[in-house]
C-alpha cells in the first residue's frame, strides 16, 4: 500500500511537537509471494514552537499532546494513573498479576520489538537449505493451515519480514510511530495493544485467503496499523501534511483505512492482505473506545 505515493507527510500536533513521515507500503502481513506490504517510515523533526522549522532539532513527538488533553492531573510515577487507580480496591488484585510489565523500562520494551523482528528476518536471510525454509514457513507466516496447526504463528507472523523492503518500512513507522503510543499507554497497555492486533489481524488475513490453502502472510503492518489508529484517536486534530497540504490526523488515519477497505472489497488481489489492515486499524479503534474514559 502506498507504493505509488512517495509524498511527504510531516505532523505538527497542536503546538507541541513535529513528525515527519514518507509512507512507503504501509501495509499489514504482505504475501509470501511479492514480500511486499508494510508500511511508512516517520522521521522526527523537530521542536515545535515559534522557532521551529521542519530541520530543527528531534526532541519530541505527540507526547505532549496526549498528556496535555487526557492527562490534567500527572501522576507521582509514571504509569499511577494506570496501573493503580483505584487504590486498595479489589480491582488492584485484577491488575497486579501483569503490573510487572510496567515496572520493565519502555527502552527494553520498544527496542525489543525491533530486536524481534531483526532476529526474525537475519533467520530469513540466512536460510540455505529446504528444511530451513520449510521450518521459517511453518512457523514465522500464517496461513489456515497454520492458524488451525500451529496457532503461535498467530503472533510470531506479525515479527517476520522476509526482505530489506519489507522490514525497513515497517521498522521506519514503528520507530518513528509508536514510541509515542507507548510513552502515553506504558508497557502493559501498549504491549496488550500491539500483541493483541497482531493476533486480529493475522487471524483475519488468514479467513481472507482460506480460499487459497496455499497463500502465506507475514508482516507486522496490522499491529503497526493499531498504533496509527490510536495515535488518530487520541490526536485527531494534530495535522497531517500530505503533499504538502494539511491534513487533520483523523482524516489521514481514516485516508487509510478507506484505501484498505476500497482495494480489499472492490479490486483484484494485489499481493497485501488489506484485510489485515483494517483489523489492525480497527484494533486500535476499538481499543481506544473501550478504555476511552480509563487510559485516554
Amino acid at each position: 500500500m502506498f507504493s505509488f505515493l512517495p509524498t511527504l507527510v510531516r505532523c505538527a500536533p497542536r503546538g507541541v511537537g513535529l513528525l515527519r513521515s514518507t509512507p512507503r507500503n504501509i501495509g499489514n502481513s504482505a504475501h509470501l509471494s511479492t514480500n511486499r506490504s508494510l508500511s511508512t517510515g516517520s522521521r522526527r523533526v523537530g521542536f515545535f514552537n515559534n522557532n521551529a522549522t521542519p530541520l530543527s532539532s528531534p526532541l519530541q513527538t505527540f507526547r505532549g499532546v496526549f498528556r496535555r488533553a487526557y492527562h490534567n492531573e500527572r501522576p507521582n510515577s509514571r504509569y499511577a494513573h494506570r496501573n493503580f487507580r483505584n487504590g486498595a480496591s479489589g480491582n488492584k488484585s485484577r491488575t497486579s498479576v501483569f503490573a510487572f510489565l510496567d515496572r520493565i523500562p519502555a527502552n527494553w520494551v520498544f527496542y525489543g520489538i525491533i530486536g524481534t523482528n531483526v532476529l526474525v528476518f537475519a533467520m530469513w536471510r540466512s536460510i540455505v537449505t529446504r528444511e530451513q525454509q520449510i521450518f521459517m514457513i511453518q512457523n514465522f507466516t500464517t496461513s489456515m493451515t497454520n492458524t488451525v496447526q500451529r496457532p503461535w504463528t498467530l503472533l510470531t507472523a506479525a515479527f517476520s519480514h522476509a526482505d530489506m523492503k519489507h522490514i525497513l518500512f515497517n521498522g521506519m513507522t514503528f520507530f518513528f510511530c509508536a514510541r509515542s503510543v507507548l510513552d502515553l499507554l506504558g508497557p502493559r497497555r501498549f504491549l496488550a495493544l500491539y500483541t493483541s492486533a497482531a493476533v486480529i489481524s493475522s487471524l483475519v488475513a488468514s479467513i481472507s485467503t482460506q480460499g487459497n490453502p496455499r497463500s502465506m502472510t507475514l508482516g507486522a503492518s496490522g499491529a503497526v496499523f493499531s498504533v496509527l489508529s490510536v495515535i488518530g484517536c487520541v490526536a485527531p486534530y494534530s495535522t497531517f501534511y500530505v503533499y504538502f497540504i494539511p491534513v487533520p490526523a483523523y482524516l489521514a488515519v481514516g485516508g487509510l483505512f478507506a484505501y484498505d477497505a476500497y482495494k480489499w472489497y472492490a479490486m483484484p488481489p494485489d499481493g497485501t492482505s488489506h484485510a489485515g489492515h483494517i483489523a489492525g486499524a480497527l484494533t486500535g479503534l476499538g481499543y481506544f473506545l473501550l478504555f476511552r474514559g480509563r487510559h485516554f
